[in-house]
């Protein structure tokens, strides 16, 4: 079962997105875990992004995929600059399926350097950014 709840996230400039939360309603509406990881979210900073190593790893994303869907780099004097290309177009809050069921947040996002799959954004816990790849629902390299 899916709940839906339309918050403005800071981590992306004040945008307006629906949080969806994939919860199987045996804990009440929604799982405390599944509620925590949703407000540490919400809680993260707009600097978020441009610390933890997250824009090392945007970059390297940028990198490997540029010269497929790009005729020209993008104009950028740094690799911070490229979020500004990033749109997010969906998040949801799911549990792993390993067996701590640990929730994780995961963002989709458009990007003009991966137009066929986009980007996503996978945070453990909604506060650990654990995971910046081309969108493929996984929530670790591993899967």
């Amino acid at each position: 079962m899916w709940q839906t709840y339309p918050r403005r996230l800071s981590i992306f400039g004040g945008i307006e997105l629906p949080i969806n939360v994939a919860d199987d309603g045996t804990q009440g509406p929604v799982a405390d875990d599944l509620s925590e990881t949703t407000l540490a979210f919400l809680g993260l900073p707009s600097g978020a992004l441009h610390q933890a190593g997250a824009v090392e790893r945007l970059d390297v994303n940028y990198q490997a995929n540029r010269d497929f869907f790009l005729p020209d780099p993008l104009p950028i004097s740094n690799a911070v600059e490229l979020w500004r290309y990033v749109t997010p177009i969906d998040i949801a809050v799911v549990r792993d399926r390993d067996a701590a069921g640990t929730p994780h947040v995961v963002v989709e996002c458009n990007c003009p350097w991966e137009p066929e799959h986009g980007l996503q954004l996978v945070f453990r816990e909604g506060t650990t950014l654990t995971r910046l790849s081309q969108y493929d629902g996984h929530l670790r390299d591993s899967e």
